[in-house]
């Protein structure tokens, strides 16, 4: 934008680029977006460890509690009262050049032995994700696989797809499918191996449960119409930038100890990360709670 300092917070930014040379001239244009590892709107719930930074949208009583902790900052509008209680390790409070209001409406509470880098006053909220329902599939033929030799036929008149017992794991071309089922040690494969462009797939639902898995191996925009609930990992351990989930109305629960390796975009629900699971990525949600050992670990660049 023409200033001497380089922005830090996260937003969209104009950048021009001039080059600085007797011998030769030129320029470019372009836009500089700083992410951050979790943007909510409402005060999150906070029993576990976020890596990175959250920024918080609306002006309500933050707390972290007991043995919470968040290795970066914590972006918050306004100027909030901040509240230390019991021993935690926090290392200070930093003013950004937001609106300065509300002030002292709401507070920002450590208790115990939870970790803060910092509280970043006066971020001022930034824009919201949309995620629009995904098309209805026009295959009407229902199919349910028990075992390896099954096949699922012809996928352009696929609707829903149950895997069960030892059907195994399947690929699943890009495409828009109803409600994607697997039980047992079955499992999805999503994306296509070597691409450069992300594989499209618009589904109504899809369940996870007990072992099953949905494998990654390509770049994959993955857009569900509702919630959904995973008892099994999702994603690429190696590759958590391939992943892009998104939920049109609805949030996302982990349960037990499984892992999600993506960007999660819930706009009007929840992200829910229970026990020992992790999320190993990024967060939009209006909501985020980590529950017990539950993790969001920003991905490494």
């Amino acid at each position: 934008g023409g200033g001497a300092t380089p922005p830090t917070l996260p937003g969209t930014y104009a950048v021009e680029a001039t080059l600085d040379d007797p011998n030769h001239s030129g320029a470019a244009m372009d836009t500089l977006t700083i992410g951050i590892t979790a943007l909510v709107r409402h005060a999150p719930t906070l029993n576990g460890g976020l890596d990175g930074s959250l920024q918080v949208l609306n002006a309500e009583n933050i707390i972290l509690n007991g043995s919470a902790w968040i290795s970066g900052d914590l972006l918050v509008p306004g100027t909030p009262q901040l509240k230390l209680n019991g021993h935690p390790s926090y290392g200070g409070t930093l003013d950004a050049a937001g609106a300065s209001t509300p002030a002292g409406s709401y507070a920002v509470t450590l208790n115990g032995n939870a970790l803060l880098r910092h509280v970043v006053r006066r971020v001022d909220p930034i824009a919201w994700p949309a995620v629009d329902a995904p098309p209805a599939p026009a295959g009407t033929v229902n199919v349910t696989l028990n075992h390896a030799g099954q096949n699922v036929g012809d996928w352009s008149t696929l609707r829903n797809l149950t895997l069960n017992g030892n059907a195994g794991v399947r690929a699943v071309p890009p495409g828009a499918y109803g409600v994607l089922t697997a039980n047992g040690n079955g499992g999805f494969i999503l994306g296509i191996a070597g691409a450069s462009e992300p594989a499209v797939y618009a589904l109504q639902g899809l369940v996870i449960n007990g072992n099953a898995s949905v494998q990654v191996v390509g770049p994959v925009v993955l857009t569900l119409a509702g919630g959904v609930t995973l008892n099994g990992t999702v994603g690429s351990s190696a590759h958590p930038a391939w992943l892009l989930l998104r939920v049109a109305s609805g949030g996302v629960t982990l349960n037990g100890n499984v892992a999600l390796h993506g960007t999660v975009i819930a706009p009007s629900g929840a992200v829910v990360i229970n026990g020992n699971s992790t999320v190993h990525g990024e967060v939009r949600s209006d909501r985020l709670t980590l529950n017990g050992n539950a993790e969001l670990i920003a991905p490494e660049n």
